[in-house]
């Protein structure tokens, strides 16, 4: 069980440094297309670290045991529908802009569905490669015993 957390925890963290880097660079985008002459505050390094941080914590709908395809595909909508929320809800408390912009509007639904499915894709990798390589370990490890017993 804490084994489980503390991999639950690993796992957000390394989310969390792609999820800030896509938030940056789309806010980077943001500003270069919408708002050329601003000048930035500092405050807003502290929005992207905490917008991030409330996206991430939307990876705790995923279990760590195995779920069927029909679950999985539903809990990645709920996951982006929430992403959604998080983003658009911190677009309106911190006031980056005016949400009823539909071109801003629509341009951070497109930076969000990108960061989205770049962020999954390399989770998803990652989990791939760490699945195939403790099973290839596992095998290793049944046929040293196979051959072992088979000595015997």
């Amino acid at each position: 069980m804490v084994n489980n957390m503390f991999e639950k925890i690993k796992e957000m963290l390394y989310t969390f440094s792609y999820v800030t880097t896509g938030v940056l660079f789309s806010t980077a985008l943001f500003i270069t297309i919408f708002a050329k002459d601003v000048t930035l505050s500092v405050s807003l390094l502290w929005q992207i670290l905490i917008t991030s941080c409330v996206c991430v914590l939307g990876n705790l709908i995923y279990p760590r045991r195995e779920i069927t395809a029909k679950q999985t595909v539903i809990r990645i909508l709920i996951h982006y529908i929430y992403i959604n929320i998080v983003v658009f809800s911190c677009a309106v408390f911190f006031d980056w802009y005016d949400v009823r912009d539909i071109k801003k509007s629509g341009f951070m639904f497109l930076c969000i569905i990108v960061v989205f499915i770049v962020v999954s894709s390399i989770v998803w990798q990652n989990a791939k490669r760490m699945s195939e390589a403790l099973n290839n370990h596992l095998k290793e490890y049944q046929d040293k015993k196979t051959k072992y017993m088979r000595e015997l």
